[in-house]
């Protein structure tokens, strides 16, 4: 509980739309049954799994699932509450890992990029996140405070990115196989994303409203 109360910022967070309380504050507007959010879940996931096995693998089975979990939820008239994001996120965060990450690996585990490609290309990608970051993006004050307390500073990335050059040049080749890295990465920041908020609310009992 203490540790899911740091994650959330005390100060210098605003009650807007675009802040983070105002996205737990809507979030926990609405809740369902932990039956009913499991019924759902279990019908989310069951779509999966059938898309899976009716239709070839391909990259574009995730956005049809979540397309259609959407259309299923307003149609029940929920929405994704914390409750369902608890069961739910681990089956649908799975399915796109399934389908995004691991039939890429079993197709090419290896990047196809050279190692100080690939590199230049994280280190551009951060440079142009801190470039919005500091225009456009200067008023969203919860982007501010993931920049400062969620994301590595810049000059740290740049140092792990020499590093790990320097570590392939002297025959430790880690970068080549940064997509079997990427994959568990990305499956990981996905789940904290949906279940750290959801579970955050629940456990501090900030839902306002359960509908049985």
């Amino acid at each position: 509980m203490d540790m899911l109360r740091k994650l959330v910022p005390s100060r210098s967070m605003n009650y807007g739309n675009g802040s983070l309380r105002g996205f737990l504050a809507h979030l926990g507007c609405f809740d369902v049954s932990w039956i009913r959010a499991g019924l759902y879940t279990v019908i989310g996931g069951g779509f999966g799994v059938v898309l899976l096995l009716l239709l070839p693998a391909t990259v574009f089975i995730p956005p049809v699932q979540f397309t259609i979990e959407l259309i299923f939820l307003t149609l029940m008239g929920s929405r994704l509450t914390p409750r369902y994001n608890v069961l739910f996120s681990p089956v649908g965060n799975g399915h796109a890992v399934v389908h995004w990450g691991i039939s890429q690996l079993i197709s090419a585990p290896r990047l196809t990029l050279h190692p100080w490609a690939f590199l230049v290309l994280v280190v551009v990608s951060r440079m142009l996140l801190d470039l919005h970051l500091c225009t456009i993006f200067r008023h969203r004050k919860d982007l501010q405070w993931a920049r400062r307390n969620v994301l590595f500073p810049t000059r740290t990335m740049v140092t792990a990115a020499l590093g790990l050059l320097l570590l392939e040049y002297v025959g430790i080749r880690l970068v080549i196989y940064a997509k079997v890295i990427a994959v568990v990465f990305f499956y990981l920041v996905a789940f904290v994303v949906t279940m750290v908020p959801a579970a955050y609310i629940i456990s501090s009992g900030k839902i306002r409203q359960i509908r049985s």
